[in-house]
């Protein structure tokens, strides 16, 4: 088996979650191999098991290229973020917010894409209106980054599957850039159900730029 088809295998074990890999993704971080160290950091980050932890933190960067560096900071990043979000059931009275203090402020703070890829997926499944306002600051805080816009596109598109409403709410009150990147992430899967919305928008909009994004949104539903 070919070292490419080897870094594949441990990045599918990281996004299985399974904490038995861990101990192997260890070993497999100490390697010589660049591209099987670089898998096994991304997919410790993923499955977010502090005993992984020292073993990162031993890895010598002083001479490291900037992949190495960049991944190590991420694994280490992701694993700190799901242990603090696994300990709130054990705290003694959490706060009702404090999941929602921590998700928000590694988005919106949080300099490592990577990292805020990672916790951006934890909102897919959260039922909470809340989650449209805060997934489009974070596009507009770190917009420009193609990485963080196709990782908030991909959040907005399955949420938007299920609360179409609470998307467009949300979309109505924002500036235009936001407005037009919304539009354009759903464009392909726009409801039925929202033609009037997308009507109002593509006619009543302040801005022609959103008025056009709306009105390519209304063109592919009605050409379906």
């Amino acid at each position: 088996m070919c070292i490419r088809d080897s870094a594949s295998i441990i990045t599918l074990l990281g996004q299985t979650g399974s904490p038995e890999s861990v101990p192997f993704l260890i070993e497999w971080v100490r390697t010589d191999s660049y591209e099987i160290r670089l898998a096994a950091l991304q997919a410790l980050g993923w499955i977010g098991d502090p005993e992984a932890v020292t073993a990162i933190r031993r890895l010598d960067i002083a001479k490291a290229d900037e992949h190495t560096v960049f991944m190590r900071d991420y694994a280490l990043k992701a694993i700190t973020v799901k242990e603090r979000l696994r300990g709130l059931p054990r705290a003694r009275n959490p706060r009702p917010d404090a999941w929602y203090e921590i998700v928000s402020e590694t988005l919106l703070e949080e300099p490592n894409w990577l990292v805020r890829a990672d916790i951006a997926r934890l909102l897919e499944d959260w039922n909470d209106r809340r989650v449209w306002n805060l997934v489009l600051d974070m596009h507009s805080i770190w917009s420009g980054s193609e990485p963080n816009d196709s990782h908030v596109r991909r959040v907005l598109v399955k949420r938007y599957r299920y609360d179409s409403r609470g998307f467009l709410s949300a979309l109505r009150t924002r500036d235009s850039a936001a407005k037009v990147f919304g539009l354009d992430a759903i464009a392909d899967f726009a409801s039925p159900d929202d033609l009037p919305d997308f009507i109002e928008i593509a006619e009543t909009d302040s801005d022609p730029f959103v008025r056009e994004h709306a009105a390519r949104v209304l063109g592919n539903l009605l050409n379906r």
